[in-house]
């Protein structure tokens, strides 16, 4: 009786035993197979193919890859995107990633999507640039010049209604110099005028319209907060 006890005891201590080893085993192979397998001939990349880039260097693309290359078989494009930004200094918006497998290696084509600056923000002796999304990343051989200056009094309203303001950038014929926001209203000023529009939250269609009209007039201020232009001559 006590020897089959001794018996049954030993059987659930090895059968423990192989549970846990078990356990372990499917642990280090998941862990391992990723880096294992990205060792192999054939999982190594032979060729980067990179779509959309315009300030982002394919050498920044390639370094990020290397530093990967051991994950390329699970690597996600987020993972991808927030290393290239590391590396960037927040200049993507997003990646797109397609894998082509051969027996010589993969094939990377990798689409970039840069954010686009519709404006500069001085920050201390340097600038930072700010795109649609009221996101702000570094320069990357930009002409700053042709960037307007911005300056706003509350960041995160900006960064709220910032899409509308991106909007009349694009659609009026003006060639914004400097951006002024206020709590009551924006000055844009342009090498002949400067225009007075209403606060950031109130901009609307109609300002992108009214803003269109005036690009051949002599006045030096002309203000669109109202119904009516109101226009200042020097």
């Amino acid at each position: 009786m006590r020897k089959r006890y001794k018996f049954q005891k030993i059987r659930k201590l090895f059968s423990l035993f192989l549970l846990v080893f078990w356990i372990g085993l499917i642990a280090f192979a998941s862990f391992s197979a990723p880096a294992f397998l990205g060792r192999l001939p054939f999982f190594k990349v032979k060729e980067i193919i990179v779509e959309g880039n315009e300030y982002v260097s394919l050498s920044a693309v390639r370094k990020t890859v290397a530093d990967l290359e051991e994950n390329l078989l699970t690597l996600k494009e987020e993972n991808f995107l927030s290393a290239l930004n590391i590396r960037t200094e927040g200049r993507v918006k997003t990646v797109f990633i397609n894998r082509s497998f051969g027996l010589d290696g993969i094939s990377l084509n990798i689409k970039i999507v840069e954010r686009k600056p519709i404006a500069k923000i001085k920050i201390g002796k340097g600038y930072l640039l700010i795109d649609a999304e009221g996101v702000l990343f570094k320069p990357m051989g930009e002409d700053l010049k042709k960037l307007p200056l911005l300056k706003v009094y509350n960041f995160d309203i900006l960064k709220k209604h910032i899409s509308h303001l991106a909007n009349i950038l694009k659609t009026s014929n003006l060639t914004v110099n400097y951006i002024d926001i206020k709590k009551d209203k924006i000055l844009l000023r342009t090498s002949k005028r400067t225009v007075i529009l209403p606060p950031l939250e109130l901009l609307s269609e109609n300002v992108s319209y009214r803003l269109k009209m005036i690009y051949n007039l002599q006045e030096k201020e002309v203000d669109l907060r109202y119904d009516r232009f109101i226009l200042v001559r020097n």
